[in-house]
């Protein structure tokens, strides 16, 4: 009896238990209790950041102005007349060349496409033929790139009593922006321009052509034509006479020949145009093959220097012939003379030079020989090494500086210089001809160097004296001098002529 009944109050208690904390368990959580505070204040989000001794200049701080380079007279009169020209408005104002209007054919060194246009005065002189251009008057050549995209703009201004020497003409060449690229008396410009002469230094139009009395040929100009033809078969001219430095074959033409040309010299035109005397010698011949612009031969027209066969025209013989053979014209042709009499003063040849003008003194006169500098190599300045031992050349700069700066000196007019567009002159030495010397080691740096800011220490042998700037150490600084020299050193002439 006395275990049921403790047995029942430990049931009890157990029961109680279970209930007390099943109880509990239902209850809501209290509320977790806040910290305590302390003594550490929290700082202030906009609290400024402590001052620095160093001040913050304003934004607005003018940058000082970079100082105008002072103008030469030649330079500050090629800006007048840009300016004048954008007031003019020449392109919509002034006449153009008869026959030929815009975008015709060009040749190097102003660009495949031109526009020459010209002023009033300049217009009435072309057209009465005056046999030279008035005061005042003003021919534009603007240049352009295949794509006929505009590339430069050379100007010729006649101001009496500008340069006595060579006809009062005043020349300027300008970027496509009216950046002023040469102003006054450019070399290569009167140079070239020069063996014009005879036509006011003009290449466009003649000024002043040459009256020829109309002519039949007689029956030994049919006779001296076709056994000129048999001769010419004979030496396979097309295989073994020389073309002209820089052309090569099939280059641009213009009218009467044709768009594509191709012109062959016997070794004594060879020597004539090498050596510029002036006149052609006895004995020369010129052979220009006429194309159509598919390629197709369309005619060959002859020049031979023929002592006493007509002195009043420099003793030169003209056959035109067909593509077989067939004579056309031969003899005294009165377009032949007077177009090519335009120029006179380079023995009546338009291809090349054979008469180059130096930029400063009295051009020489008409039909003389020009007087040809002795040549020879200079003496040792002590910085070349001996022959065979080439120096070690400095890197070869990028092409666009060495083109910017060969662009800036002029250099294409008067040399050829493989991988620059346009360089194809002939009036001075191929650029291969100083690169070979170096990288043989025949000549040193030093003699590059020479050869830009000393032109006539050393003649190459065919060229003259006096027709390379002798201002280059003015208008390159040592830095652009070292680049050209680079240039020169490293080029590649392994695919050229």
């Amino acid at each position: 009896m006395r275990n049921k009944v403790i047995t029942s109050l430990f049931a009890l208690l157990l029961a109680s238990l279970v209930l007390a904390a099943c109880g509990r368990s239902a209850q809501p959580q209290a509320a977790p209790t806040e910290p305590p505070p302390t003594n550490t204040p929290v700082p202030p989000t906009d609290t400024p950041a402590p001052p620095t001794d160093t001040p913050v200049p304003p934004t607005d701080t003018p940058v000082p102005p970079t100082p105008t380079p002072e103008l030469s007279e030649d330079e500050a009169m090629a800006v007048q007349l840009w300016e004048m020209l954008q007031e003019a408005n020449y392109e919509d104002g002034w006449a153009t060349v008869e026959g030929k209007g815009k975008l015709y054919r060009g040749l190097d060194p102003h660009g495949m496409l031109l526009t020459t246009y010209l002023n009033e005065d300049a217009a009435a002189a072309m057209k009465a033929q005056a046999g030279v251009m008035p005061d005042g008057a003003v021919i534009v050549k603007e240049n352009y790139t295949p794509d006929a995209e505009l590339a430069a703009i050379t100007v010729m201004y006649k101001n009496a009593g500008y340069d006595e020497n060579h006809n009062d003409w005043f020349w300027a060449k300008y970027g496509p922006d009216g950046t002023l690229q040469a102003a006054g008396k450019p070399a290569g410009c009167i140079a070239c321009h020069g063996s014009r002469r005879t036509n006011d230094y003009i290449f466009t139009f003649p000024i002043a052509p040459i009256q020829v009395d109309a002519t039949q040929p007689s029956d030994e100009d049919l006779a001296a034509a076709e056994q000129l033809w048999q001769t010419l078969q004979d030496l396979d001219y097309e295989n073994n006479w020389e073309l002209i430095p820089g052309k090569g074959k099939l280059y641009r033409g213009q009218g009467p020949h044709g768009m594509l040309l191709t012109t062959y010299l016997n070794a004594e035109a060879a020597e004539g145009m090498n050596s510029k005397p002036g006149f052609m010698p006895e004995g020369s011949i010129i052979v220009k093959e006429n194309y159509t612009p598919d390629e197709e031969l369309a005619a060959l027209t002859v020049m031979v220097k023929q002592p006493g066969y007509d002195p009043e025209h420099n003793d030169w013989f003209w056959v035109k012939y067909g593509a077989d053979g067939a004579i056309q014209a031969a003899g005294k042709p009165v377009g032949c003379i007077a177009c090519h009499g335009s120029g006179l003063s380079n023995d009546y040849i338009f291809t090349f030079p054979v008469a180059p003008i130096p930029p400063e003194g009295p051009p020489p006169p008409v039909n003389a020989p020009v007087a040809q500098a002795e040549t020879g190599g200079t003496e040792s300045t002590g910085m070349e090494t001996a022959p065979g031992e080439p120096e070690e050349l400095p890197p070869a700069p990028a092409l666009e500086d060495a083109v910017a700066l060969i662009t800036k000196g002029g250099c294409t007019a008067c040399h050829l210089i493989p991988t620059v567009e346009g360089a194809t002159g002939t009036l001075g030495p191929s650029w291969c001809i100083p690169a070979e010397y170096v990288q043989s080691g025949e000549k040193g740096l030093a003699f590059l160097r020479e050869s830009i800011l000393d032109p006539n220490a050393s003649i190459e042998e065919g060229f003259a004296a006096n027709l390379m700037p002798q201002n280059f150490g003015e208008l390159f600084t040592d830095e652009e001098i070292d680049i050209l020299v680079a240039f020169i050193a490293n080029l590649d002439c392994s695919g050229s002529n």
